[in-house]
């Protein structure tokens, strides 16, 4: 038994960033509704070893997309929202939005909306909203979508992302938003 748990603690320690960061990361999301101060240490030790994977310039594209769109989730988790949109709006080379790839959706989503027209983009967050578990990844989606209607630049799409910004009242810079929307 001694023996048993020396070579899996030993184990542990060889993995890579890459598999740290998406092993700390399923921790943290596991723990959200126990136990949120754990969480919370997941999802930073999982920031950390996602930011050092994605530093690698040899890790394939997949690991990359896969890293990148949990490094997204893991921010908004921690809210850490323009971060998470600047992450998202990095180039991944060799990424092809129509290939499945394995990750977190709603990291997922926020990469491929980086890559669609605008009215595209918004249904790729609609429908990443029914995969998000937490207030957070909704306020963000919410926020990416108002960023996507106000590009738009209808009035229909700015009524809608009026709208959605009521919804949001106090949070990120939802308010501001709504004051230019309807000035």
């Amino acid at each position: 038994m001694k023996r048993t748990c020396l070579l899996l603690l030993l184990l542990t320690s060889c993995a890579g960033p890459f598999r740290r960061g998406a092993d700390a990361y399923h921790d943290g999301m596991s723990r959200l509704g126990h136990n949120a101060e754990l969480s919370r240490a997941d999802f930073l030790e999982a920031d950390a070893a996602l930011a050092e994977a994605l530093a690698d310039p040899g890790l394939p594209t997949s690991e990359r997309v896969t890293a990148t769109s949990i490094r997204v989730r893991t921010l908004i988790e921690l809210e850490r929202h323009p971060e998470a949109r600047d992450v998202a709006a990095a180039p991944i080379p060799g990424f092809e939005p129509g290939l499945a790839y394995s990750g977190d959706r709603v990291g997922l989503a926020l990469l491929r909306a980086r890559t669609l027209d605008a009215e595209r983009a918004f249904a790729a967050l609609l429908a990443a909203e029914r995969e998000t578990r937490t207030l957070r990844a909704g306020i963000h989606l919410a926020w990416e979508q108002v960023r996507l209607l106000r590009a738009l630049n209808t009035p229909a799409s700015r009524a809608e992302a009026a709208k959605i910004c009521e919804r949001h009242p106090g949070r990120l810079d939802f308010d501001a938003q709504l004051k230019e929307l309807r000035p």
